[in-house]
């Protein structure tokens, strides 16, 4: 998919996929496209604050989808900064979050402005600023006539002072206090409202919600008075809102004077279904509100208005100049017919507008006013500024305010932190180095705070102190003060300059666990009594237990015989005697069980063959047995036997492997001493069919006695259930059927069912039908609560003895599309595959779930695959068990190495691959070991010969010319491309050296389709099932990661 080009081209390549007749709906339209939460850090562990990046993003991302009229939603991921992302640096909220509460607004980013204004006809006068972050000249120019259309307004509107108003409909009733931190009582004559001391709020206010229609009453009047500081005049805010629509004018208010104000709606276009009215007072000069009160008198509409010292002044031009990066100028030009008293501008900075309004008085003079603030009075903060002018005559009567949006970029971030990075790595810790530099000097107090993933941050976290010598600083990690864990180490470099300002860099480091190692084993002495055993090891943890076990293929493992090794240093030796094996020879094998301190095992095998020769001195009788037949309630053992000094004895010893030898039983075994051969008949009576253990002796007349072991079982008693199907699955139930395996007949069989929701709170225990080997059982949903979601259903099977069997298997209901499942679903630790509510179990293929395709075989995801798959048409990559739609190169599959473009075998493509440090030559797809000759490749010819690329073949021979340019592999980054061109420079120096290359003699013969056989990949697809919900939001999940990344590095994020 193309991440480059115009404005909008991921957009398009995302909705024109979609536009394949292989993915519209059926009745032909096109799949609309809901993108969901759409979030972008203001935050960057390696650019530190990146709010303003943010706020681009955000409202790129907004013209691109506006643009586009097969996305129906784009939807922000947050409003507020979600504390846990936020402790891991991920900040993706419209507000900073207070860090003492998990969700709490603190202060308003960058961001927040232009989600407010992003959709309404202010919108470029708060984004177009931020179009250079995206490489745009202005985002007006690019999208003026996509946002033409929209209609929803945030107006400033007509008010001011009256005399006296034709009293229409009243509006006394109906208010309350806005943030419920202002006190608010009513009656038919009064409003009061006191807000009391400390508000965080820059307003105390009041609000009416409710219909009202200013048509034909047009004008909003009430009488207020207030009270405020020394010094102090108010000034007061109405908003209407009506519907998206709003409203808003501004009037000044001296204080202790009671004043009739109106506004006027009547040109405003939402006037006819006012759904909200509020009034909010502010006190002037101050960041918050005050002690103070006001009240209300005569709230009403009015369809005329006789006005008293109307607005003389008026503001005609306003902006911004000698902007720094530490402050800026505001500037308005004031006609009217009074002169002008004084110009009052009120500053804040956007993104922390609650936090800091500063108020000042500008100069006057031939008309022009400005006024001057620096960002030392707002905490040094840059950003977007709001700026609002107000003009007031000699009678204290204000003109219509203007508001000016002005951006202080500020320096380059002064603060940089270059690099951190782990090195001598050990079993005890590592050392950590952070490189940094700031115009302003490193500060002192910068630290490093490291903890264990494994205990975490409370038993685990210590800060380290950053001391800077030339930009770097080091620490040592000893994993001893951290409690002595190994594995991942979170490492959170917060590095501070002298200015104040603070960054973070955050990374993992891994301190490997030790394990003993066994260096060299080696066998010695070997003899028919027996043979010693040596090893080296290593184990750093030190050695706390060593041990052999040994046994012979005579004997078998159940005769092993286990010894302790006598440990010397790093060395471990011990003795195996043949006597410990009943003198058997020929093969033994000996394993070394090598244990550390801390429980680590390693182990190491060694076979020795052992020579016949005691044996043949011996004159030991031998026996060899076996079982030669079985059935549910006896089975034989059968053997041969030779000896020297006839038989005194033939018996054998039989138990059971379960409780050890608590059933053992001797007994007689007859034989035919003419074919030295017998047999005997034993009874099975374990009900699970053993395994039993048969100890076969044979005693001679010179007191010798030989012994071979059988280990047989018998057909299990106990009843089985030998498959479990789920069918009929639907919104109603669903129908379980289990096939059966009972030798003593069945006496019943149970189904209890129960929803996975609220434990088994609708267990029931229902009764199945049976018949012959088959029992089967409707389970019905209303039994159930009707209930959706996961349904676990096991099933026992009583014989006539009372034994029983049990299994169990799990039915997903789809609760969208009131059937079975669909999809993948974790149980157990494993991701099983569902079809209609049952395991997929002859599904083979690719299953999309949570934006990924997965690769199922046996109703299973195989982590293990890496490969080629082929797929409704189409062979895709697979890593892992997931499609890779990031790759592009190489993949063996078969014996043949194929051409991967975005995770798609491409069979169009003819030309060279950078590969494992090789260019190889691809012809429609594939590596062609055949071809010798030229190619062109980026207008350049290169010679190839057997489908590797020759840098030292001369491709003009009359002029000697020898064509030995540098490629770079396509499509990689800068960074990449020159670590290549740096690489192949030298092997060109090295009068070019040729690394190992694949050899067509080792490839074996395509067995993948022939090309007339596949598709193209312009009729290539993902499989899609439109009528399954699931798997179409599965696939907006992926368009919206491939949009993000899209935006994300159009931005350079």
């Amino acid at each position: 998919m193309s991440h480059g080009g115009s404005p909008g081209a991921g957009p398009r390549d995302i909705t024109g996929y979609l536009c394949k007749n292989g993915l519209r709906n059926p009745d032909g339209s096109v799949k609309h496209v809901i993108l969901s939460e759409q979030g972008y850090t203001s935050h960057s562990f390696n650019q530190g604050n990146v709010e303003w990046k943010q706020a681009a993003a955000l409202a790129y991302a907004y013209y691109v989808t506006e643009a586009n009229p097969y996305i129906d939603a784009f939807i922000a991921m947050r409003e507020v900064d979600a504390k846990p992302e936020a402790d891991a640096g991920i900040h993706q909220g419209l507000w900073y979050n207070d860090e003492n509460k998990a969700l709490c607004t603190f202060a308003k980013k960058p961001a927040w402005t232009v989600w407010k204004y992003i959709d309404t006809n202010q919108s470029f006068a708060y984004t177009d600023s931020l179009a250079s972050l995206v490489g745009l000249p202005s985002f007006s120019s690019v999208y003026g006539s996509v946002m033409a259309s929209k209609n929803r307004s945030a107006d400033l509107g007509t008010g001011g002072y009256a005399a006296s108003c034709n009293v229409g409909t009243t509006l006394m009733n109906g208010w309350y206090g806005e943030y419920g931190l202002t006190s608010c009582s009513a009656d038919s004559q009064k409003i009061s409202v006191n807000a009391g001391a400390n508000s965080p709020f820059t307003y105390a206010g009041i609000a009416r919600a409710g219909n009202v229609d200013f048509s034909s009453q047009r004008y909003f009047c009430f009488n207020i008075s207030g009270t405020a500081g020394d010094n102090q005049n108010l000034r007061v805010r109405m908003r209407f809102t009506s519907g998206q629509d709003t409203l808003e004018t501004e009037l000044a208010l001296k204080k202790n004077v009671n004043q009739m104000i109106y506004a006027d709606l009547g040109n405003w276009k939402g006037k006819s279904n006012v759904s909200k009215i509020q009034i909010w007072v502010q006190q002037d000069g101050t960041e918050k509100w005050q002690n103070g009160s006001f009240t209300i008198h005569n709230v009403c509409q009015s369809s005329s208005i006789s006005t008293t010292s109307a607005p003389s002044l008026t503001i005609t031009e306003s902006g911004y100049t000698g902007v720094t990066q530490d402050a800026f100028t505001a500037y308005c030009k004031v006609s009217g017919t009074k002169p002008v008293a004084r110009v009052e501008y009120s500053a804040w900075n956007i993104a922390f507008s609650t936090e800091k309004t500063v108020t000042k008085r500008g100069s006057i003079s031939g008309g022009y006013s400005q006024c001057s603030f620096s960002i030392s009075e707002f905490g040094w903060r840059t950003g977007a500024y709001g700026v609002r002018i107000v003009a007031y005559d000699t009678d204290n009567v204000a003109s219509k305010p203007v508001l000016v949006s002005v951006t202080v970029k500020g320096a380059a971030e002064a603060l940089v932190i270059y690099n951190v990075y782990t090195t001598d790595i050990s079993y005890n810790g590592f050392t950590l180095t952070v490189e940094a530099a700031s115009d302003y000097g490193l500060s002192g107090n910068s630290s490093v705070a490291v903890w264990s993933s494994t205990a975490g941050q409370a038993k685990t976290l210590i800060w380290y102190p950053l001391q800077f010598v030339n930009g770097r600083a080091s620490v040592r990690v000893n994993i001893s003060n951290h409690g002595n864990y190994r594995g991942e180490y979170n490492c959170h470099a917060y590095v501070t300059d002298n200015r104040g300002t603070k960054k973070l860099y955050a990374l993992t480091a891994s301190v490997p666990t030790p394990v003993p190692k066994i260096t060299s084993a080696s066998v010695t002495e070997v003899s028919a009594l027996g043979y010693q055993v040596n090893a080296n090891f290593d184990c750093p943890l030190g050695v706390s237990k060593a041990e052999m076990k040994t046994w012979t293929d005579k004997l078998g493992l159940g005769a092993a015989v286990t010894t302790n090794m006598t440990v010397n240093g790093s060395s471990v030796m011990s003795y195996v005697m043949t006597s410990a094996h009943q003198n058997k020879s020929g093969t033994y094998h000996s394993v070394i069980y090598l244990y550390d301190k801390a429980g680590n095992c390693v182990t190491r095998t060694l076979d020795v063959q052992i020579p016949e020769d005691l044996e043949r001195v011996s004159g030991k009788p031998k026996i060899t047995a076996s079982c030669t037949q079985t059935s549910a309630d006896n089975y034989r053992i059968s053997f041969q036997y030779s000896t020297f000094f006839g038989v005194n004895a033939i018996r054998v010893a039989t138990w059971t492997a379960e409780n050890g030898q608590d059933d053992l039983v001797w007994r007689d075994i007859n034989y035919n001493s003419s074919t030295m051969s017998g047999y005997i008949d034993l009874p099975a009576k374990d009900k699970k069919g053993g395994p039993y253990i048969n100890d076969v002796y044979i005693w001679d007349y010179a007191g010798q006695f030989s012994m071979y072991r059988v280990i047989t079982n018998t057909p299990s008693k106990m009843p089985k259930i030998v498959k479990i199907t789920v069918s009929e699955v639907s919104s109603t139930g669903y129908r379980v059927t289990a096939q059966i395996e009972a030798s003593r007949g069945i006496s019943k069989v149970l189904m209890p069912t129960w929803t996975e929701a609220n434990g088994q709170d609708d267990l029931v225990w229902h009764q199945a039908s049976v018949s012959q080997n088959t029992a089967t059982c409707y389970i019905r949903t209303s039994d159930h609560k009707n209930e959706y979601g996961t349904y676990i259903t096991h099933v026992y099977v009583y014989d006539a003895d009372g034994d029983f069997a049990l299994e169990g298997t799990y039915v997903p209901l789809d609760q969208n599309t009131q059937n079975g499942y669909t999809g993948l679903l974790l149980r157990d630790g494993k991701w099983k595959y569902y079809q209609n509510g049952a395991l997929g179990e002859n599904y083979i293929g690719l299953v999309s779930n949570g934006g990924s395709w997965y690769y199922v075989e046996r109703a299973e995801v195989n982590w293990s695959y890496t490969g080629l798959t082929y797929y409704e048409g189409s062979w895709y990559y697979v890593r892992s068990g997931v499609v890779d739609w990031l790759y592009t190169g190489l993949c063996l599959h078969d014996g043949v190495w194929y051409y991967i473009k975005n995770g798609l075998l491409d069979w169009s493509y003819t030309g060279l691959c950078f590969h494992s440090k090789v260019w190889y030559y691809i012809k429609n797809g594939q590596i062609n070991w055949n071809y010798t000759g030229p190619c062109q490749y980026n207008g350049e010819c290169y010679y190839v010969e057997n489908g590797v690329l020759n840098w030292s073949h001369d491709l003009n021979n009359d002029s000697g010319k020898t064509y030995a340019s540098v490629l770079v592999e396509p499509d990689v980054d800068n960074q990449k491309a020159a670590a290549i061109l740096e690489e192949k420079a030298i092997m060109v120096e090295e009068d070019h050296a040729q690394p190992t290359v694949f050899t067509a003699q080792s490839e074996p013969e395509v067995k993948m389709p022939l090309q007339s056989e596949m598709p193209s990949e312009a009729d290539a697809t993902l499989p899609m099932q439109s009528d399954k919900q699931q798997i179409e939001l599965n696939c907006f999940v992926i368009i919206v990661k491939t949009f993000l990344s899209y935006i994300k590095e159009c931005i350079g994020m």
